[in-house]
């Protein structure tokens, strides 16, 4: 998990300082993020890598919606991902995987996501008493 979230630290402040708002993508129909915002947003990052490594995924959970809200990057999504992982929220965290995944079909990380997304798609099943599908038959 430390992989994922260095990865996801790098991705997000490479794309911030070399793209700046010329590539922001607009993921929720939403205008371009101001210079304050991706500011605003890039140091709600930094708190919250620092908050994901002490274990307070609660309140890096919530630094990771702001700073998603001001400026809605992948690499912030898969943090957003990993702090609802670490709270235990399956859902949200399957949601957020899920998401990134759709908004950075090329990740680096993309094996590492699809590994902890099977993972917590069967704890889930497991959580709500649902048997896991049967076993492939190539038969």
């Amino acid at each position: 998990m430390r992989r994922l979230l260095a990865s996801a630290v790098g991705l997000f402040l490479g794309l911030v300082l070399w793209c700046g708002a010329a590539c922001a993508q607009d993921f929720d129909a939403r205008p371009l993020p101001s210079a304050e915002d991706r500011r605003r947003a890039v140091e709600l990052f930094e708190q919250s890598r620092h908050l994901l490594r002490s274990g307070e995924f609660a309140e890096a959970r919530d630094h990771l919606i702001e700073a998603y809200e001001l400026y809605p990057q992948p690499a912030l999504r898969v943090a957003l991902a990993r702090a609802y992982d670490g709270v235990g929220d399956t859902a949200h965290a399957i949601e957020h995987y899920e998401a990134y995944l759709e908004e950075d079909p090329d990740a680096a990380d993309r094996g590492e996501i699809e590994t902890r997304l099977e993972e917590l798609r069967l704890l889930r099943r497991e959580e709500e008493g649902t048997p896991a599908p049967p076993p492939h038959s190539w038969a």
